[in-house]
C-alpha cells in the first residue's frame, strides 16, 4: 500500500493530526492506500487537512481519510481529486470511531472511481461509516461531484454510507 500519513502504534495514544497537505501522487497498489490513516484506541482529533490529487492505477482500495478512536473529532478537512482506474472501493472519509463521534464541516468532492465491475456493491462513498459509536454525529459536511462512470452497479455511489447498525 501507499500512504500519505500513516499513524498507527501498538500503544494507545491521543492523536492530533492537523494542518497537513497531502497531494499529487500515484499508487499502483493492490492493497488499500490511504491519504491519511489515523488509528488510535484513545482520542483522535483530525482537522484542517487537505488531501488531493491522489490517483490509483492498481486494484486496491483508495481512502482519502481513515480514522478510529474513542470520541474522535474530525472537522475542516478537504478531500478532493481522488481518481482510480480499477479500485474496488473508494471512500473520501471512512469513520471507524467509537463512543461519541463528531464528523462535521468537511468537504469531499471530485472523486472518480472508474471500476467497471458488475456488482451490487457500493463502489464510491463520500463518507463511509463502518463502525459507529454510541452517538455518531455527522453534520454540515459538503459532499458532491462523486463519479462512477463505468459502473453498472445498482448503487455505485453513496454520499453518506452507513453500514454500522445504529446512528444518530
Amino acid at each position: 500500500a501507499t500512504n500519505g500519513i500513516y499513524s498507527n502504534t501498538a500503544v494507545g495514544q491521543n492523536r492530533v493530526c492537523h494542518s497537513n497537505t497531502i497531494s499529487n501522487w500515484t499508487t499502483g497498489s493492490t492493497s488499500t492506500s490511504y491519504g491519511m490513516y489515523c488509528l488510535s484506541a484513545l482520542s483522535n482529533q483530525v482537522y484542517n487537512n487537505s488531501i488531493s490529487g491522489i490517483s490509483c492505477s492498481g486494484s486496491g482500495g483508495l481512502i482519502g481519510l481513515y480514522f478510529t478512536g474513542t470520541n474522535p473529532v474530525v472537522y475542516g478537512n478537504t478531500i478532493s481529486g481522488l481518481t482510480s482506474a480499477t479500485t474496488t472501493t473508494m471512500y473520501g472519509i471512512q469513520c471507524a470511531g467509537t463512543a461519541t463521534v463528531n464528523l462535521y464541516g468537511n468537504k469531499v468532492y471530485g472523486l472518480t472511481n472508474n471500476n467497471s465491475a458488475s456488482t451490487s456493491a457500493n463502489l464510491l462513498s463520500g463518507i463511509h461509516v463502518s463502525t459507529n459509536g454510541t452517538n455518531t454525529n455527522i453534520y454540515n459536511n459538503l459532499i458532491g461531484d462523486l463519479n462512477a462512470p463505468n459502473s453498472i452497479s445498482t448503487e455505485a455511489i453513496r454520499g453518506i454510507s452507513m453500514t454500522a447498525t445504529t446512528a444518530t
